[in-house]
C-alpha cells in the first residue's frame, strides 16, 4: 500500500512538471519531445528526450537534477536552423546528472557556445554529434580535454561554419573509431606533433570539408607513420582550389586543354599525410573536381610512380558522380595492384579505353553502372568487348542503367570466376552473350530491361550455368492474348531458376489500359482456357460460317437449276409453239425466218446458209417445204418492194440479217433493218468479214454491241461456221 502511494505522488509530480510545458511523447517508441523546454521529470518508460526550438537556452547541470534522467540513454537538443542571432550554451559540467546517456546530438544552433568542462561526467557516451551549427575553438578545445571530454567512439561534426576554429593533433588523440568533419569550414590545421599510435580512428570522413588558411595548415613529419586501424576514409567533393592538391589533380585531369600530355610519368612524393592515412583499405572520392565535365581524349599514357618503396594497402575505390565523359587514356596503376572493388558509376561515361583500367589485374568487383557506355558499345564496338579482358578474377560485375540494347557475345569470355552479373534496367531483350565458361555464376540480374520473353538462345544460355538464379523482374512480359501463351510456357519453364519468381508480373489489356498480373501457373491456366474458348468461339463462327455459304450455295444452285429448267422449257414450250404455226396452214406464219443481205453477197448466202440452214430446219421440223424467205424468191412479181418485205417479214418467225461492208452501205438494207426492229421481229446477225462498227447505223450498231452473232471463220482458204447448224436452226425455233 505504501508503495502504491510512493508510485501515485511520483505520477502527480510527473504531471505537475509536464502540466504546463508542451512535451508529447511518440507511441511505444519511448521518445519524449519537448518544445522550448527541459522537462524536470521524465515520466516512466522514456529513453530518449528532445528539446526542439532550444534557441537561446542555456544547457545546465540542474535542469537534470531528477533521477528520472538518469535512465535516459538519447538526448537531442535542436535550435532554429540558421535563426540569426539564435545560441545555445553548453555550461560546465551541464550534462553530470545524464549518467546513462550513450547518445548526444546538438543541431541547427546559431552559434553553439560551449564550455571546456562541458562533456565533463559523460563516461558511457558513445556518440556525439554536433550538425548545422556555428561555433569556435571552444568546441574543438573541450573535445580536446583529455581529462574532462567524454570517451567517445564516433564523432561528427557535419556542416560546421568553423572558420575560426583550429585543429591541433591533440584533438585527434583520442580513442575516437569515427571522425566525422563532413561539409564543414574549419581555418586550419597543426598536425606536426601528431604520432600515429596516438590515432584510434578506423574511419576519417573529409567529404566536403575545407580550411579557409591553408597557408596556415602544417602538415604531420614524414616520420609520423600510418594510422594503424585506419581502414575507411572518404574525401569526396574536394574542391579545386588553385595549390592544392585537388586542383593539380583535377588539372591532370582535364588533358584535353593539355595536348602535350600525351605520355607521361606523374612522380608521387609521399608526404606527411599520405604516409598517416597510408594504411586506408577503402578509399572515397566521389563528385570531385566540382562536378564540371572532364574530356581525356588523346589517348595517350600515365604512369604513376614513386622513387620511394611504396606499397598502397587498398582495397576498395568508390570514384561515383565524377562527370568523365571520355576517358580516352592508357594508366599505369600498378602501384593500386592488390585493388579489389573499382566503383566507377554515375560518371556519365561515354568511353573508356580498356587500358586506362587494365593493369587493375586482381579486380574482384567493378562497378560501371549508371553510365551511358551504349554509345562506346555502338560505336566502338570491339573496344567495348574487349574492356574486361584483363580481370581474370572479377566475381562481381555491374553494368545496371547504361542504355545497353545487346551484350557482345564474347564480352565476358575471360570472367571464369564471375559470380554475380548486373545488366539491369537495360534495355536488352535477348542474352545475347555467351555463358558456357561461367560455371560459377551463381546470380544474374535481367530486371528492367524489355524482355517480352526466354529466346530459345536465353534458355540455352541459362542452360549453361545450371546454378544461376536469374531476376527478370519488371520486363515487358505480355499475357493477355493466345499468342503470348508459349512465352509465358518458356518463361515458367525456368521458374525454378528466376529470382522472387512468385513476385513476376506481366501486363495484360492495350497500351492505354495496361494491368499487371502475376505471372504463374493461374495465369497460364487462364491463357489456356481463355484461347479455348476463342478457340471453340471461332470454330462455333467458322462451322456456322460454312454452313451459312453451303446452305446458300445449294440454294442458289437450285434456284439456277430451277431457272434453267424453265428456260429449257419456256425455249421448248416456245419451239412447240412455233412449230405448230409452220404446220398449221392456216395460220399466217409461213417461214421460220426471213433472210435479208446485200445483193453483192448473195453467192456467199445461197450457198452457205440458205441450203445448209434451210435443210437443218427441215429436218427439224419435219415440214419438207421451204422455211427460210428471201426477196428474190418470195417476192411477187409486180408488188411493191415495201408491202412486199413487210408480208414476207409478218409471214416469218425471226429475221436473218447477213452483215457485211456492203449490207452496211445499202440504204434500202438499214431501212428493211429498221422496219423489222421496229416491228420487234427476233434479229440473228450473221458474218463472215470483220466490219467497221462506225459504218453500222445506230440500230445495227446496238444489235451487234448486245446480241450472240453467228460468224464464219476463214479456214485454208475457205469459210467455216463456228459452231453448227443444228445449233442456229434450234435458236431459231426457240425465240
Amino acid at each position: 500500500m505504501l508503495i502504491l502511494v510512493v508510485v501515485l505522488v511520483r505520477l502527480s509530480g510527473v504531471v505537475s512538471a509536464l502540466g504546463d510545458i508542451k512535451c508529447s511523447t511518440e507511441n511505444d517508441t519511448g521518445v519524449l519531445t519537448c518544445n522550448g523546454f527541459v522537462p524536470e521529470v521524465i515520466p516512466l518508460n522514456i529513453s530518449e528526450v528532445r528539446i526542439e526550438n532550444a534557441a537561446g537556452t542555456v544547457i545546465r547541470k540542474e535542469m537534470f537534477n531528477d533521477l528520472t534522467w538518469t535512465v535516459v540513454t538519447r538526448l537531442t537538443i535542436m535550435s532554429k536552423l540558421y535563426v540569426v542571432g539564435d545560441s545555445v550554451t553548453l555550461d560546465s559540467e551541464c550534462f553530470k546528472h545524464l549518467t546513462s546517456l550513450s547518445e548526444l546530438r546538438i543541431q541547427g544552433a546559431f552559434m553553439l557556445v560551449v564550455d571546456m568542462m562541458a562533456f565533463s561526467g559523460l563516461n558511457y557516451l558513445r556518440l556525439l554529434e554536433v550538425v548545422d551549427c556555428n561555433t569556435d575553438q571552444r568546441l574543438i578545445d573541450a573535445l580536446a580535454n583529455s581529462a574532462n571530454s567524454p570517451l567517445c567512439d564516433v564523432i561528427r561534426l557535419k556542416h560546421i561554419d568553423g572558420n575560426i576554429v583550429h585543429i591541433d593533433h591533440t584533438a585527434m588523440r583520442r580513442k575516437i573509431k569515427i571522425l566525422d568533419l563532413s561539409d564543414s569550414v574549419f581555418m586550419s590545421y597543426n598536425l606536426s606533433q601528431l604520432r600515429a599510435d596516438d590515432v584510434a580512428l578506423q574511419t576519417l570522413n573529409l567529404s566536403g570539408t575545407d580550411f579557409v588558411q591553408r597557408d596556415r595548415c602544417v602538415q604531420p613529419q614524414q616520420t609520423v607513420g600510418a594510422m594503424p586501424n585506419l581502414t575507411t576514409l572518404d574525401l569526396s567533393r574536394a574542391y579545386s582550389l588553385k595549390g592544392t592538391y585537388q586542383e593539380r589533380l583535377c588539372s591532370f585531369l582535364d588533358i584535353e586543354r593539355h595536348a602535350f600530355f600525351l605520355n607521361i610519368v606523374y612522380t608521387i612524393e609521399p608526404d606527411g599525410l599520405l604516409v598517416l592515412v597510408s594504411n586506408t583499405r577503402t578509399l572515397f572520392v566521389d563528385r570531385m573536381c566540382n562536378n564540371k565535365e572532364l574530356n581525356v581524349e588523346n589517348g595517350g599514357s600515365v604512369s604513376f610512380v614513386s622513387n620511394v618503396n611504396i606499397k598502397s594497402k587498398l582495397k576498395e575505390v568508390y570514384a561515383r558522380y565524377n562527370n568523365m565523359k571520355t576517358c580516352n587514356i592508357s594508366l599505369n596503376l600498378t602501384l593500386l595492384n592488390d585493388l579489389e572493388l573499382l566503383d566507377l558509376s554515375n560518371y556519365r561515361n561515354e568511353f573508356v579505353n580498356p587500358k586506362a583500367i587494365s593493369t587493375l589485374t586482381k579486380l574482384k568487383v567493378l562497378n560501371l553502372s549508371s553510365n551511358k557506355l551504349h554509345k562506346m558499345l555502338e560505336n566502338h564496338r570491339t573496344l567495348f568487348a574487349s574492356l574486361l579482358n584483363t580481370f581474370t578474377e572479377l566475381t562481381i560485375i555491374r553494368l545496371a542503367s547504361n542504355g545497353f540494347y545487346d551484350i557482345p557475345i564474347n564480352m565476358f569470355v575471360n570472367n571464369h570466376n564471375l559470380v554475380e552479373l548486373d545488366l539491369s534496367f537495360n534495355k536488352l531483350t535477348d542474352m545475347s552473350f555467351e555463358t558456357k565458361h561461367l560455371s560459377q555464376l551463381r546470380i544474374l540480374d535481367m530486371r528492367g530491361n524489355t524482355f517480352k520473353t526466354l529466346s530459345d538462345q536465353a534458355i540455352v544460355s541459362l542452360s549453361n550455368v545450371p546454378a544461376v538464379m536469374v531476376d527478370m523482374r519488371d520486363n515487358h512480359f505480355k499475357c493477355s492474348e493466345c499468342s503470348d501463351m508459349t512465352d509465358v510456357e518458356r518463361i515458367l519453364s525456368v521458374n525454378a531458376r528466376l529470382l522472387e519468381s512468385s513476385t513476376l508480373q506481366c501486363t495484360t489489356g492495350t497500351e492505354g489500359s495496361k494491368e499487371y498480373k502475376r505471372l504463374d501457373l493461374d495465369r497460364l491456366n487462364s491463357i489456356r482456357n481463355m484461347c479455348k474458348s476463342m478457340k471453340l468461339k471461332k470454330d462455333l463462327t467458322l462451322y456456322g460460317s460454312i454452313f451459312s455459304t453451303a446452305t446458300f450455295t445449294v440454294i442458289v444452285l437450285v434456284i439456277c437449276i430451277l431457272r434453267r429448267r424453265n428456260k429449257v422449257n419456256l425455249r421448248r414450250q416456245k419451239m412447240m409453239a412455233n412449230l405448230e404455226l409452220l404446220a398449221n396452214d392456216a395460220t399466217d406464219i409461213k417461214f421460220a425466218a426471213l433472210l435479208i443481205y446485200s445483193s453483192a453477197d448473195e453467192v456467199f448466202v445461197d450457198d452457205s446458209i440458205y441450203v445448209p440452214l434451210n435443210q437443218t430446219l427441215q429436218q427439224l421440223t419435219g415440214i419438207n417445204r421451204n422455211l427460210i424467205a428471201t426477196g428474190d424468191r418470195n417476192f411477187r412479181c409486180g408488188g411493191i418492194l415495201l408491202n412486199e418485205f413487210l408480208r414476207c417479214l409478218n409471214e416469218s418467225l425471226v429475221v436473218l440479217v447477213f452483215l457485211s461492208y456492203d449490207y452496211c452501205r445499202s440504204q434500202f438494207c438499214c431501212n428493211e433493218l429498221e422496219k423489222a426492229f421496229q416491228l420487234q421481229k427476233p434479229i440473228i446477225l450473221m458474218m463472215k468479214d470483220k466490219v467497221d462498227a462506225e459504218l453500222m447505223p445506230p440500230i445495227l450498231r446496238q444489235l451487234f454491241n448486245t446480241y450472240v452473232r453467228v460468224l464464219w471463220k476463214l479456214e485454208n482458204g475457205q469459210y467455216q461456221l463456228q459452231g453448227t447448224w443444228h445449233d442456229v436452226g434450234s435458236s431459231i425455233l426457240e425465240m
